[in-house]
């Protein structure tokens, strides 16, 4: 799960995996350091991820019941 959805805040070692070419840019241009931000993000990451992964699982639960409806009408 990316959590960047949920903060905006990427760590330098998810950007090098994930964004290595904006990395990059950003390197090459200078600009790196402006966008450095240091913050407790990390402790906080984890309630992020629990927070998604239950909405996940909320809807393909949601979806299963939608499904279940539509073939059991269907047997009518």
């Amino acid at each position: 799960m990316d959590t960047v959805i949920f903060s905006g805040r990427i760590s330098k070692t998810e950007m090098l995996h994930e964004r290595k070419r904006w990395y990059d840019r950003l390197v090459a241009t200078g600009r790196l350091e402006h966008f450095r931000v240091r913050d407790d993000w990390e402790g906080r990451k984890k309630i992020a991820k629990s927070f998604g992964f239950l909405f996940f699982g909320t809807g393909l639960a949601l979806l299963a019941l939608i499904v279940y409806a539509m073939l059991s009408r269907l047997g009518h």
